[in-house]
């Protein structure tokens, strides 16, 4: 890593995954990472570094005792200031062009919009400007800049892996060998760590990373890397997707998320909407036909989970109202307002031919919450609670055993999915 000349500190960035930003679509020569995204973050992740040093989570008594690291008394915003600018061109690609083997199919933000409207996706390598006057805090972000981009991404779908960076003098390689997967791993879970450190009551322990590994990653033109991360999120989409909502095309898996709460002696919402006539009833391909008229015992909004959202859609009922997509759209709310929409909690994070997964906390907020589920095509509508508790870890555990294994056997195109691995953690996290 690039040192402090002065009070200045440049650092080259170099893009590990395209990152989708709100500009792109203007076709911007400059479009890159943006300093008032970047900082914020910076801050908070400097934040808790600075509490682990201080050994002080009272952020009242590290500013009297840091005075001079924050802008203000109010604020906890670092006294230093940052400046991004992108030199050479940006490279944009079309995240959805006509072709389907050059779409990154897991992003559905260009759905009905025209070509004008679309969102692109951007390869840059930005260079960063850092201007800090104190000494001691000039110390603290250079030690830890590095970690800061191993664990952030940046603009939209960055929980899905989009927009990683990486210096781009960092040692690693075009392709991870074990001690820096382990490396990474580490990095990703300490500050995992950190984060329950900080909330009461948290005793989650915290122990697992994972990954998916590619080929090296190829040094030819960004028509070359384009292809090469195409495939690499379509490997992503296939791991999340069927975690979270199935999959019904070359072979029928059920939503593992639903498999899961089963085990549990939790039901699901899909098949209470069905029950409700607030969804269609309709059954593609080789879906197992179900009893339309069974009564669920213990319905939850299971999937809310895994994250929510304002809105979920059906392929239509013969002989009911659907929308001018042929689908039936059915709005999702909570009850509460302070609760606003929840992020999944799995992460995804690239560094060069590694996709990382791990899973973060989900907010004790979401838990016996209750949501409102409104067909307004068909005037129907009801209300049903989140489950009470979740272990994100023993459900992560289990449902990467079920993605190497069984679900090979009942999905024929698994066969070419990569496996994915444990990346064990260090001895250092495993004692705590």
């Amino acid at each position: 890593m690039p040192e402090f000349k002065g009070c200045f500190l440049e650092v080259q960035l170099e893009a590990q995954s395209p990152m989708i930003h709100f500009q792109a679509g203007q076709e911007h020569p400059g479009v890159t990472l943006r300093a008032s995204e970047v900082k914020p973050k910076l801050d908070r992740f400097l934040l808790r570094k600075l509490k682990k040093v201080a050994g002080c989570t009272d952020e009242q008594q590290l500013k009297k005792k840091y005075p001079s690291f924050f802008h203000s008394t109010e604020h906890m915003a670092f006294h230093y200031k940052m400046d991004i600018i992108q030199k050479s061109k940006a490279v944009l690609v079309d995240l959805s062009p006509d072709d389907k083997k050059c779409r990154y199919e897991l992003y559905y933000g260009n759905v009905g919009e025209n070509r004008k409207e679309k969102k692109m996706g951007v390869f840059s390598n930005p260079i960063i400007t850092i201007f800090c006057v104190v000494s001691d805090l000039r110390k603290l972000i250079q030690e830890y800049l590095a970690e800061f981009f191993i664990i952030t991404n940046f603009g939209t779908m960055q929980n899905k892996g989009f927009g990683s960076f990486l210096p781009k003098d960092y040692r690693y390689k075009n392709s991870l060998d074990h001690k820096q997967k382990a490396e990474v791993a580490d990095i990703l879970l300490e500050d995992l760590r950190d984060l329950a450190d900080g909330e009461e009551n948290n005793t989650r322990k915290i122990k697992t990373c994972y990954g998916i590994s590619f080929d090296e990653v190829p040094n030819d033109s960004y028509k070359v890397k384009n292809e090469y991360y195409i495939q690499m999120f379509r490997e992503i989409k296939q791991f999340y997707g069927i975690m979270k909502s199935g999959q019904n095309f070359r072979g029928f898996a059920r939503s593992y998320i639903y498999e899961y709460m089963h085990t549990k002696n939790i039901d699901n919402e899909k098949a209470w909407m069905k029950q409700k006539g607030i969804s269609p009833v309709v059954y593609t391909g080789d879906h197992p036909r179900e009893n339309e008229d069974r009564q669920d015992t213990n319905p939850k909004y299971v999937r809310a989970m895994l994250g929510t959202g304002g809105a979920i859609s059906y392929i239509k009922e013969k002989g009911k109202p659907c929308d001018k997509n042929r689908r039936v759209p059915i709005t999702i709310t909570s009850t509460d307002e302070e609760i606003s929409r929840v992020p999944s909690p799995i992460y995804f994070k690239i560094i060069k031919n590694v996709v990382f997964i791990i899973a973060r906390d989900v907010p004790k907020e979401i838990f016996h919450v209750t949501y409102e589920f409104e067909n307004k095509l068909w005037k129907k509508k009801g209300t049903l609670c989140t489950p009470d508790h979740f272990d994100i870890d023993e459900f992560l555990e289990s449902y990467v055993d079920y993605y190497n294994g069984a679900l090979r056997k009942k999905v024929g195109n698994m066969g070419k999915s990569k496996k994915v691995v444990r990346i064990k953690c260090s001895d250092m996290l495993e004692s705590r």
